[in-house]
């Protein structure tokens, strides 16, 4: 999440307006006051909380809004996945928004190797050969 500045929110505003009346593809920014709740928008919109100029999205599949900036918050670049339960698939959603590095380590801390499969921008299927938990580093 990166820094969002007073003009910076403005302009996404102008854009808002500026977006074609019924326009509801990926891409496409709608604004309203408070968070947006998963019913809120489509699938690949951006959403600005006009009362903070907290800028979400783009919206996952599953509903989801991460904060995509956010007025005085750093850029993030990096995702801690904990698995608690041991399996032989892991499913990471991360709202990074790219396809990131991924270090993978066991619940002894031991580094392991798996197979990594990018679902998404925003998703990342690992796979092992035998159940497992621990921790994914991704950035």
């Amino acid at each position: 999440m990166a820094t969002l500045t007073r003009e910076q929110s403005n302009e996404v505003k102008r854009l808002i307006k500026a977006t074609p009346a019924g326009a509801t593809g990926a891409g496409t920014i709608i604004s309203g006051t408070g968070v947006p709740t998963s019913g809120t928008g489509s699938t690949g919109q951006f959403y600005l909380d006009e009362a903070t100029d907290t800028l979400y999205g783009p919206k996952s599949a599953g509903g989801a809004w991460p904060v995509a900036m956010a007025p005085g918050a750093g850029v993030v670049s990096n995702y801690h996945h904990v698995q608690v339960t041991p399996a032989t698939s892991w499913v990471v959603s991360h709202g990074l928004g790219f396809r990131p590095n991924v270090s993978i380590v066991d619940s002894t801390g031991r580094e392991i190797i798996g197979e990594i499969d990018y679902t998404s921008a925003t998703v990342v299927t690992l796979s092992f050969t035998a159940a497992v938990s621990g921790d994914a580093y991704l950035s």
